[in-house]
């Protein structure tokens, strides 16, 4: 069986020579040691339980999904998003905008695991497209304009699915690992276009990232980078999240129960849990941080292992139902306790961890927990109800030794024996 390969024609094989040859070049070298890969495709073993969690619904974001034909269609709607920020800018030529972008081909191949079969051409179009659709869509998102100018010329599909469906579509393909884009495109689009100070126009691009992760994030968060740090630390939007609720995770390892947190009482043990904020695109959000940390945090899943607690937890309906009263999970009107439950049910086995022994540590007491749970109400049934009883066990016991008392007197005096002989 031959062995499949990244090159599939000539051209392809021309392309690829030249791309080396970039690549190997002086300048190039030193630019590539400095720029880290944060731009992955999920492997299988990730993605088998639930592929289309990882696979772009409706928008293509970024190399990797761009040219997929099922989600091509929407490419019209993303270049009349591109359009509507050039307007806004009184910049109507997106060529200037790739021609701004010239120099930053080598940054963005280097940012992808992936090898990308594209010229630079091809690549630079692409990038600036989706960086300004998502530059559009932010701005109207988050100041609550989702029906004006993107959702003009989307009146079938809205017609369809619903401007709620469309939205929330979109929102968990931003969300996917292979459906990335770096964020530094973002801010040298702007920084370009705008005539503002370049720290005010990271500090706007920053607040949009914040707004948007912090209302999509599953954990409530207690710690917020600045608006110039959730641009300059971070690779892309997903990067951010996973930063943000992995810096909760981390402050929480000894949790002091207060307004983000809520209590779970195992008996006499109380387990202090951070608030979990679940709604329709919760699912795949936690998924693609779950695989984010896989593929760049191997060795401290502590991500992984909270949902793998969580699991652990959340068997049933009834649990949801007690985890919701205690105030650790809040839904949205549109998840059903039910949708809650299968949701942790649902989630794939996690990666064994190698750093988090606490959670490691929690994890085993929750499971001890559970199987000793039996045996530790008969103890308190036999203690609350059999104990509490033990004056009338006793009264009951007098009555019944006093009775074979009687009735041993009486078949002493009268000859019982002859009562029960037959005839």
């Amino acid at each position: 069986m031959a062995s499949l390969s990244i090159l599939n024609s000539e051209s392809d094989e021309e392309n690829w020579v030249i791309q080396i040859n970039q690549m190997s070049s002086e300048t190039n070298h030193s630019i590539l040691k400095k720029i880290p890969v944060c731009i992955y495709q999920v492997p299988k073993s990730l993605r088998s339980a639930k592929p289309e969690a990882f696979a772009p619904q409706l928008i293509a974001i970024g190399p990797y999904n761009h040219f997929c034909p099922e989600l091509y269609p929407m490419e019209r709607f993303k270049v009349l998003s591109a359009k509507a920020v050039l307007d806004h800018f009184q910049k109507h030529d997106l060529k200037q905008v790739v021609e701004e972008f010239r120099n930053t081909a080598t940054f963005i191949r280097a940012s992808y695991h992936k090898y990308l079969d594209l010229k630079d051409e091809t690549l630079l179009y692409t990038v600036a497209i989706d960086a300004l659709f998502l530059l559009n869509f932010y701005h109207n998102y988050l100041n609550d304009k989702f029906s004006g100018s993107f959702m003009a010329g989307l009146e079938d599909r809205v017609q369809l699915r619903g401007v709620k469906l469309t939205k929330d579509a979109i929102i968990r393909d931003i969300l996917m690992v292979e459906n990335q884009i770096p964020t530094y495109s973002l801010l040298k689009i702007l920084v370009h276009q705008s005539s503002e100070p370049a720290h005010l126009v990271q500090d706007y691009l920053g607040s949009m990232l914040l707004s948007f992760c912090r209302q999509h994030s599953p954990l409530n968060l207690t710690h917020v980078p600045s608006y110039s740090e959730a641009v300059s630390k971070h690779h892309h939007v997903l990067d951010l999240m996973y930063h943000l609720v992995v810096s909760h995770a981390e402050k929480s390892e000894t949790p002091i129960p207060g307004q983000s947190e809520g209590m779970y009482k195992l008996f006499d043990d109380i387990l202090y849990l951070p608030v979990l904020k679940l709604d329709v695109n919760s699912e795949v959000i936690m998924r693609n941080l779950v695989a984010y940390e896989a593929l760049t945090k191997p060795d401290f899943l502590i991500f992984t292992r909270y949902t793998e607690l969580m699991r652990e937890i959340v068997d049933t309906v009834e649990d949801v139902k007690l985890l919701k009263k205690a105030g650790i999970i809040e839904s949205s009107s549109s998840l059903s306790v039910q949708e809650t439950e299968e949701l942790f049910n649902g989630m794939s086995k996690s990666i064994g961890p190698t750093k988090t022994q606490k959670l490691d540590e929690t994890i085993k007491k929750v499971n001890k927990y559970y199987h000793d749970k039996r045996k530790t109400n008969f103890f308190r049934v036999l203690t609350e109800y059999v104990y509490k009883s033990w004056k009338l066990f006793t009264l009951l016991a007098t009555f019944v030794l006093l009775a074979m008392t009687a009735i041993e007197t009486f078949c002493a005096a009268y000859d019982c024996h002859r009562y029960f002989e037959p005839e």
